[in-house]
């Protein structure tokens, strides 16, 4: 599987180009005014304060235009290009579930006040962005896509960032809907959340998804157990640790691989990963041994030694 783009989301009115700005090679963004409402690290880190301070801003900066060619200038000759590689492109879409994009937009501390204070507005933000998910996905789909990869990092390490009552009430229900139209058009929804996301399983099985990435086990996530509990209806995805890859040894690296092969892989239902990606931090020598147990033993029927 590849990842890919499948075009550039058409989300953002003029205004905002010339409201904001860039500093220090792209890693800061500021408004007009000097505020900071983005600011990246050197290690791939990021803060979000928020491009919007309220709601009034909604209209001010952004114009959903599902219509527009620059969504999917990329479809076609990423499924071309596959075709000949013999690999799946997996095409990612903005705002199928809201609230990582919500997060971007206000900010985690104003997208938390107007959970509480504003919920018809969130609700309503939400169902704005999952139309231009469902429109854009479709219109991938048609172009021949199959394959829609959507986000929302409802985690992080021990529990979810938000309730199991919070999701049901505000993102789930869009989740469902976007799950929903993809299938009815003969595709598959893969969706990504970094972070613990044991509390939100019921749930999250509930919206359709085909499969889940990357289930990070640092985070608290046993993939064992989510094979046992999910594995005949999801696909798993992941979840070589990133820490492993960093700090452990070659060894401890293609050992563990094994161990998912043998207790995850060995019925299908599985696509190994790391649990998130090659970071540039990463010991090359331990992505090698990753990839050299996977060459190993990673072909069906699988029989580890």
């Amino acid at each position: 599987m590849f990842g890919y783009t499948a075009g550039i989301p058409m989300i953002f009115t003029e205004r905002l180009f010339r409201d904001f700005k860039t500093e220090d090679r792209n890693r800061l963004i500021k408004h007009q005014n000097g505020r900071v409402v983005w600011k990246s690290s050197l290690e791939g880190a990021h803060a979000r304060y928020g491009f919007m301070q309220s709601p009034a801003d909604w209209d001010k900066y952004l114009q959903f235009d599902a219509d527009h060619p620059g969504n999917y200038f990329l479809t076609e000759t990423a499924i071309t290009t596959c075709e000949k590689l013999d690999i799946v492109p997996l095409f990612a879409v903005y705002g199928g579930a809201g609230f990582e994009e919500l997060c971007g937009l206000f900010g985690f501390e104003m997208l938390f006040k107007l959970l509480y204070t504003d919920k018809s507005f969130v609700k309503w933000a939400v169902k704005e962005l999952n139309d231009y998910a469902v429109a854009v996905a479709e219109g991938i789909l048609q172009r021949g896509g199959k394959y829609i990869n959507f986000t929302a990092d409802l985690g992080f390490t021990g529990r979810s960032i938000i309730s199991p009552r919070t999701f049901r009430e505000f993102f789930k229900p869009a989740m469902k809907k976007f799950c929903r139209r993809v299938h009815q058009l003969g595709g598959r929804t893969l969706f990504h959340s970094c972070g613990n996301v044991v509390e939100l399983m019921p749930d999250l099985m509930e919206t359709g998804i085909d499969a889940l990435h990357p289930i990070e086990g640092t985070a608290g996530n046993d993939i064992v157990e989510f094979k046992k509990r999910y594995g005949k209806v999801l696909i798993l995805i992941g979840n070589v640790p990133i820490p492993l890859l960093t700090h452990g040894t070659p060894k401890e690296n293609y050992d563990y691989v094994l161990y998912l092969l043998e207790n995850v892989s060995k019925d299908g239902g599985h696509i190994i990963s790391s649990s998130h990606s090659i970071t540039q931090w990463c010991k090359l020598k331990n992505f090698f041994a990753y990839y050299k147990a996977v060459e190993d033993y990673g072909k069906y029927p699988i029989k580890i030694r």
